[in-house]
């Protein structure tokens, strides 16, 4: 296992949103209803950002257990646990599971309901690592900027900065519609609102939230 350095997460996160960013329009996640559809992105989104967390960061010595999108078929695949997904020590349930090294929740949506019912999972599971994804679907920059600011100031409350585990929150392009009007994913109309085009991640630390910096 390679230590969990806070621009490697940033990257997987960022290159496994690409990779489902990817997906639109193709087999399996063109047909049938949006609502439909963006939900097949979503699980995409989380199993894609955790196989990359999983293969880049860890080792066979640890195993994923995440929900899978079959591909071209339109259907997903049980394999979670616990949260959305998790990487733990124990050889694929067919022994006690030990300890869970990794664990994350998304939720593409941007209510408060929706996060406190997900982020309450993250805070009360035991993990050396956590990351917390959260949707975002702001028009504007400075919508997304105050949506940011806003949801971090909420969810540090929930916080102690003597916990001994390590975590992230990170905001993500939701591929749901845009506003009332719109029937179209927003990963379809990101040329028209490329402020959200962009994976921004937070490492709580010091009892504050500190943004991680891209490599340059």
């Amino acid at each position: 296992m390679r230590n969990l350095n806070d621009t490697l997460l940033l990257e997987c996160v960022d290159e496994g949103y690409c990779t489902a960013r990817s997906k639109v329009g193709k087999p399996g996640f063109a047909g049938g209803k949006q609502g439909r559809e963006n939900r097949l992105l979503s699980a995409k989104f989380v199993e894609e950002v955790s196989k990359n967390i999983h293969n880049r960061i860890f080792d066979e010595k640890y195993d994923l257990n995440v929900i899978k999108v079959v591909d071209g078929k339109d259907k997903k695949k049980a394999g979670e646990w616990l949260v959305d997904s998790c990487i733990t020590a124990g050889k694929k349930r067919k022994e006690f599971i030990r300890r869970i090294i990794f664990a994350m929740e998304s939720e593409s949506g941007t209510d408060k309901q929706a996060f406190n019912e997900d982020f309450a999972k993250l805070v009360h599971v035991k993990a050396s690592y956590k990351l917390y994804l959260n949707g975002l679907n702001q028009k504007t920059r400075k919508g997304v900027e105050k949506y940011i600011k806003t949801r971090l100031a909420y969810a540090q409350q929930f916080l102690n900065k003597e916990d001994e585990d390590t975590l992230y929150f990170g905001f993500w392009p939701s591929p749901g519609k845009l506003g009332n009007e719109s029937r179209s994913s927003a990963w379809k109309q990101l040329k028209q609102f490329p402020h959200l085009n962009k994976i921004h991640l937070y490492k709580f630390t010091q009892g504050n939230f500190k943004q991680v910096q891209e490599e340059k």
